[in-house]
């Protein structure tokens, strides 16, 4: 605020020490007022600005466009136009960031969030929202729903090509005499069951290539019967051999 007169004088009125001495204390302590009253606005000419009693918390501007805050006598952070920067060290901590006028999102770090899409992906369509039922690889579960792995037909030719990558559980319906071809693609630890199913005639003989290992039993010889099913269960093992079982005609 302005410095308000110690005393109004009129006319031909006598100017005594004492009035004098008041009127230049009166501008002497207060002479911020003086030089920077409530109608004008103060250049601080990118001098700093000290805001607390210790003198370690204050604002400046001696970088042009750049406004500085230091608090605690660390440089804390930093505005230019369009842009509030936290330095080193420090933290900004909102409940609740706000996307821009322009309605485009937020953008951290070069990754753009808005209206629950991520980069382009939508939560719960591209990414998966959380779950608490979510299953894991690597630790011990109880599954209460039911779990399966569906049939992969495979094309019936002479040899029957099978691709351990593609499936677990694979089927074929053969309507010539078929070999069973070398698996390819094995994983240690794979398991699963194949079936060779007779077409409508039947009377086709079925073979397995030398990969497929059916221990002292050797190679089955399924029922040849019209549509009869031999169910095969497999494991590839740690060597990477595919021990394999005939489980019987169905």
């Amino acid at each position: 605020m302005a410095v308000s007169r110690s005393k109004s004088w009129i006319d031909k009125e006598v100017l005594t020490h004492s009035d004098l001495n008041a009127e230049f204390n009166n501008i002497l302590n207060n002479g911020e007022d003086l030089a920077w009253p409530a109608t004008k606005a103060k250049d601080l000419d990118g001098f700093e600005l000290i805001l607390d009693s210790d003198g370690d918390t204050s604002i400046t501007a001696d970088t042009d466009d750049q406004i500085d805050i230091r608090i605690a006598g660390a440089d804390d952070f930093k505005f230019t136009a369009n842009t509030f920067a936290a330095l080193s060290g420090s933290v900004i901590t909102t409940n609740t960031i706000n996307e821009t006028t322009s309605a485009t999102g937020v953008n951290i770090d070069g990754l753009l969030i808005k209206d629950l899409t991520i980069a382009s992906h939508i939560i719960g369509v591209d990414l998966q929202a959380f779950d608490s039922d979510t299953a894991k690889l690597d630790v011990d579960q109880s599954w209460t729903g039911t779990q399966s792995n569906t049939f992969l037909e495979l094309t019936d030719a002479g040899p029957v090509v099978v691709d351990f990558a593609t499936a677990n559980n694979f089927y074929v319906t053969v309507t010539a005499d078929r070999e069973i071809g070398a698996p390819s693609n094995k994983t240690i630890g794979q398991a699963g069951t194949f079936v060779v199913e007779q077409d409508g005639t039947g009377g086709h003989t079925t073979t397995w290539h030398a990969n497929w290992d059916f221990g002292d039993t050797g190679n089955p010889t399924p029922d040849e019967t019209a549509a009869k099913k031999a169910i095969i269960s497999y494991v590839v093992d740690w060597d990477s051999s595919v021990n394999a079982a005939f489980a019987g005609d169905y």
